[in-house]
């Protein structure tokens, strides 16, 4: 009994010693830290720039991951809701002559006419927030691209051009609540092309951005064919299969509209170009939506009929992503569907982080 009580002391003091030299060491490194700090004011920089990182962090620091899924699909919102409105709007301008192709800021004037200054309010909030997206796209690289690639590279461009744009209709619509436009007054855009038509060098970047459109016309025409891009942004694991397959449909239908409306739209700001060398005036409304609808509403009213339905559609896909837009993106498509259904809740009707509606049975929940 004795031995074992000394065994146990005996235990009790190695065990004590190791936490002693353990606390030394830990002290002796720590000071050894503060004397780097004191002769190197550089580790202090470093120090803070990992905390800040920390605190921008989409992908561990949990407040801002949740800001961001908010901002996000907030932002999916807005952008359904508007091209909802202007697909109606175009749809209705292909059907009646007599109507004319309206833009964003039409599209605002119509809905602050139907609901009310509030609606357009949260529509300015809903645009900057996707615009914010378009942010946390290039810099937290939210679907996982990579920073190498020259394919991860041009999307990021790309993705800050969309940026910029939202945040530009944002304060159109701004401009429409306030009253101090409408449908018809020059948008942020419109005095952007305008600037750029006046010299040569402005003008060549006009057909840059033209054979960009181009581009993501060509880009948009191979998602159709390979949706490998919409089924990373998708939230399998909260899917089940009717579900995911009704998305994908969504998706690659609205990509043939949006493939059809760059492709118009480069057109567009090409022919306005060769119309400048040849002495005509430029239209300035080709660097938006109305101008583009309203030279494919001169062109054949069907094609406006058709583009504008698949827009419709797009918005549609938007609204899919305001529930399961996946924040960050699956690394590839195989995984993306490899983990469908595989945190599937059967008692939620949507299966979504923030939108969790439960399934109802004459107000019984199922169990």
């Amino acid at each position: 009994m004795l031995d074992d009580v000394h065994s146990n002391d005996d235990h009790h003091q190695h065990h004590h010693s190791i936490e002693e030299v353990s606390i030394n060491e830990y002290s002796e490194h720590d000071n050894d830290d503060d004397d780097l700090i004191e002769q190197s004011p550089s580790c202090f920089k470093s120090t803070t720039w990992i905390h800040l990182k920390y605190l921008l962090d989409i992908k561990n620091n949990k407040k801002f991951y949740l800001a961001a899924q908010i901002i996000t699909r907030i932002g999916f919102l807005a952008k359904s809701l508007m091209y909802i409105t202007l697909g109606c709007l175009s749809i209705a301008a292909a059907v009646d002559k007599h109507r004319q192709p309206w833009g964003p800021a039409g599209a605002f004037a119509e809905l602050e006419e139907m609901f009310s200054g509030g609606v357009i309010f949260l529509l300015i909030i809903g645009l900057w927030c996707y615009g914010s997206y378009g942010i946390f796209f290039v810099v937290f690289d939210i679907d996982q691209l990579g920073r190498k690639t020259a394919g991860a590279i041009l999307k990021r461009f790309g993705r800050i051009f969309s940026s910029g744009f939202y945040f530009v209709l944002g304060i159109d619509a701004a401009q429409v609540l306030a009253h101090t436009r409408d449908g018809e007054t020059h948008s942020g855009t419109e005095q952007i092309l305008t600037w750029l038509y006046k010299s040569i060098p402005g003008q060549i970047m006009v057909c840059v951005i033209a054979l960009v459109f181009f581009v993501v016309a060509i880009v948009y025409f191979v998602y159709i064919i390979k949706p490998d891009k919409f089924k990373k942004e998708l939230s399998t694991e909260r899917m089940t299969k009717n579900l995911y397959y009704s998305a994908l449909a969504f998706a690659r239908i609205g990509a043939i509209g949006r493939s059809m409306f760059f492709a118009a739209f480069g057109s567009c700001l090409i022919e306005a170009i060769v119309k400048l060398h040849h002495g005509e005036q430029g239209d300035t409304t080709l660097l938006g939506f109305q101008g583009v609808f309203r030279a494919i509403a001169k062109f054949n009213s069907t094609l406006l009929f058709i583009i504008a339905s698949l827009i419709v559609v797009y918005a549609f896909w938007c609204l899919w992503l305001v529930f399961f837009r996946r924040l960050p993106g699956h690394a590839d498509a195989k995984v993306a569907r490899e983990l469908l259904g595989s945190k599937l809740d059967p008692n939620l009707r949507f299966n979504g982080i923030l939108f969790s509606i439960p399934r109802r049975v004459n107000d019984i929940e199922f169990n």
